[in-house]
């Protein structure tokens, strides 16, 4: 079975009709690097996640593929529950601009999944998750 793909780079940016190539122009670093960063071997950091979604015009959860899941089944998925993931992408990055610091996809993705399955098992409300989107940023930060 094939693996993967460890986000839609490639997809976005042939639905958009950029080459690798060009996309590499685009956001600033080499043809090598953006067919890592295409294929999940090099990691994708807030700094290429924004520029590829400046670049590709898309929100940054489109290029990480980040999915909800119903928390523990505990209340199905509301059609803000959908949009949330994509809330949380951007308060990380937020916050990890503020900090001056880098989240790896993998921090994101975890990042996002935790903080996505304690708003909803806990009911908090948008601002709320904000801060907790922020102070998890703080404590990654704080613990290295």
């Amino acid at each position: 079975m094939k693996a993967q793909p460890a986000n839609n780079i490639k997809a976005l940016s042939e639905k958009k009709g950029i080459s690798a190539r060009r996309l590499a122009k685009l956001i600033g670093t080499s043809a090598p690097h953006m067919s890592r960063l295409i294929n999940g071997k090099s990691p994708l950091k807030t700094k290429w996640l924004k520029k590829l979604s400046t670049a590709l015009k898309v929100p940054v959860d489109k290029i990480v593929d980040i999915k909800p899941h119903p928390a523990n089944g505990k209340k199905p998925v509301e059609a803000f529950d959908l949009m949330l993931p994509g809330s949380i992408i951007g308060w990380l990055l937020e916050a990890a601009d503020n900090a001056k610091t880098d989240l790896s996809r993998t921090e994101l993705s975890r990042l996002t999944s935790y903080i996505y399955k304690e708003a909803i098992n806990a009911g908090l409300s948008e601002d709320h998750i904000k801060r907790l989107a922020h102070m998890a940023v703080q404590i990654k930060q704080i613990l290295g």
